[in-house]
């Protein structure tokens, strides 16, 4: 039989090569399919995991370079709010109230100066004594600053920063502070403000979404994600009223941001709808 075969097969190859060649490929075919499958998903998943890691990459670049130009600003600003706490001004409008107005005019000349929005000064009970924005509607001179978280932390003798909207302005902004001493008591504090829309003309914040303590987004590429909060959000840790004094608002909404479900890839996640690596 198998000389019958062998013959059969030699005597239909010489007759018709191409149908033998065509059969040949045939049976093959199922084997060449499964390699090329197999083949193609190997390099479909080194491509996707080469692309991740690219993406991550870029990725972490661009959060160093936001968190570089963020605290050279913030540093500078730091800098400055130190300065005018022991000059010499800030003291004089805390304790000779008739100095108040000199203290304003010199902190008007600094905050145009270095391009600040706000420089004013707080007696120990958390009232605006001066400003430099003392001749304007929007003066914070006579308000009540005494719930401001850096107004709080100041008087405890340390700097103080936060963020939030202001009170006269209703402009979001970086708010620093730093104790004012006579001798060794602290009297009263110095609040130097920097608007939020100019920090973010100066931050390269592309493709980035930045949030304060709380979760809630303080700086985005695209505004109308300002005041969402992150699903793991720690807003109700304020209550409404501190909520209303801190961001002129008491209720927020979520990002549209899931994890993707990839659990080699827990770094994915779905923003409105389409993967983002965070």
């Amino acid at each position: 039989m198998r000389v019958r075969l062998q013959r059969w097969m030699s005597r239909y190859a010489d007759a018709s090569p191409l149908a033998m060649a065509s059969g040949l490929t045939l049976l093959c075919l199922p084997a060449v399919l499964a390699l090329a499958w197999v083949t193609t998903e190997h390099w479909a998943n080194r491509r996707i995991e080469a692309a991740i890691q690219r993406q991550t990459l870029q990725v972490a670049g661009q959060l160093t370079d936001a968190e570089v130009d963020i605290e050279a600003t913030f540093s500078g600003i730091k800098g400055i709010t130190t300065w005018v706490a022991e000059e010499g001004h800030a003291l004089s409008a805390i304790v000779k109230p008739a100095s108040a107005e000199d203290a304003s005019l010199f902190l008007s000349g600094i905050t145009s100066g270095f391009s600040l929005d706000l420089i004013y000064v707080m007696n120990a009970k958390g009232i605006s004594v001066a400003a430099s924005n003392w001749d304007t509607p929007a003066t914070t001179v006579g308000r009540d600053y005494s719930d401001r978280e850096h107004f709080q932390t100041a008087m405890t003798g340390v700097p103080g920063r936060q963020f939030a909207v202001g009170r006269t302005t209703r402009v979001p902004g970086f708010f620093f502070s730093m104790p004012v001493r006579q001798g060794s008591e602290v009297v009263g504090t110095v609040g130097v403000k920097f608007d939020q829309p100019r920090l973010q003309h100066l931050v390269r914040i592309a493709g980035s979404i930045i949030c304060d303590d709380y979760g809630v987004v303080v700086m985005a590429e695209n505004p109308k994600y300002m005041f969402h909060v992150l699903p793991d959000n720690t807003i109700n840790r304020l209550s409404p009223e501190q909520r209303m004094n801190r961001y002129a608002r008491t209720e927020f909404d979520l990002l549209p941001l899931t994890p993707a479900g990839i659990a080699k890839h827990p770094d994915i996640f779905l923003f409105d709808g389409r993967p983002v690596l965070t």
